[in-house]
């Protein structure tokens, strides 16, 4: 240590812990739930989630289109929706 070096403070844990988690929770109780989770359960869970997202991802790429499906695409005369941004166009060289 050099002199003049004041050293770092020590960790104390769980000082800034609120009041409410500093307590101990009752043995047996777990959210509100007294029951184990079982192996089955989490399987069961991780199941519906793949699930889920698989039936997202397909049907995201239903809604898909291409560019001459787009709204406008047909008429160039048409005029961009309200809040749709406009490409500006570049400045001319002088």
């Amino acid at each position: 240590r050099r002199e003049g070096a004041a050293p770092l403070p020590r960790r104390v844990p769980q000082t800034s812990l609120a009041a409410e988690l500093r307590e101990e929770a009752p043995a047996g109780e777990h959210n509100g739930h007294t029951d184990e989770f079982t192996a089955e359960q989490a399987a069961a869970s991780l199941a519906g989630f793949q699930r889920g997202t698989l039936r997202a991802r397909d049907d995201d790429t239903e809604t898909q289109y291409d560019q001459e499906d787009a709204p406008g695409a047909r008429d160039p005369d048409a005029l961009p929706a309200a809040g749709t941004p406009v490409p500006s166009t570049p400045p001319a060289d002088r």
